[in-house]
């Protein structure tokens, strides 16, 4: 599992760390959790210990700022998103190209970005007892899960590339031209 991208109280690492205080106990999967990007010192703190309180050093890595967060991203299974508020979820499009299945936080943009059980899995945003029991479902569903981040994939590569984004600018700018030109 892996949570990329600012470490930062608004970004909702805390969600995921409650959430492995209750997978621990599950005894069917294995979870590791990663955490990838450049952290706020006190929240990073904060997480340390709660890892710590919570017994999860064996599941739980924080591994610092990545430049090659693509080569991170492909070697995930499940990506997570707990941002109460993203605009436009920069961070769930690189997860959902990376090809994991996406979990994200039923809010703003993340909202936007995965259709539930089609895309990817939402979960309640603040709960982490519904994002917890949103990660056992999908270990317990795999075959299930690798189609639906298939799906989440190629919905990424249809709507949320580079060169897509460049020909709906070019095409926005002629428009405008046309228009006032």
């Amino acid at each position: 599992i892996l949570m990329g991208g600012s470490i930062a109280e608004s970004k909702g690492q805390h969600e995921l760390i409650e959430a492995a205080k209750l997978l621990k106990s599950d005894k069917e999967h294995e979870y590791k959790i990663h955490f990838a990007g450049k952290a706020r010192p006190e929240y990073l703190e904060k997480l340390k210990c709660m890892v710590i309180q919570y017994e999860l050093a064996h599941m739980v890595e924080f591994e610092g700022f990545k430049d090659n967060m693509n080569q991170i991203w492909a070697k995930a299974d499940i990506a997570v998103v707990c941002s109460r508020a993203e605009a436009f979820g920069r961070v769930t499009v690189e997860a959902m190209l990376s090809g994991a299945l996406v979990i994200g936080a039923n809010t703003a943009g993340t909202s936007e970005l995965i259709d539930n059980m089609k895309t990817g899995l939402l979960y309640k945003q603040g709960d982490s007892r519904d994002l917890a029991s949103t990660i056992k479902y999908a270990a317990q569903n795999n075959k299930m899960m690798k189609k639906i981040a298939y799906e989440g994939q190629k919905q990424a590569e249809e709507k949320y590339t580079s060169v897509r984004n460049a020909k709906e600018i070019v095409q926005a700018y002629q428009e405008i031209l046309r228009i006032y030109g």
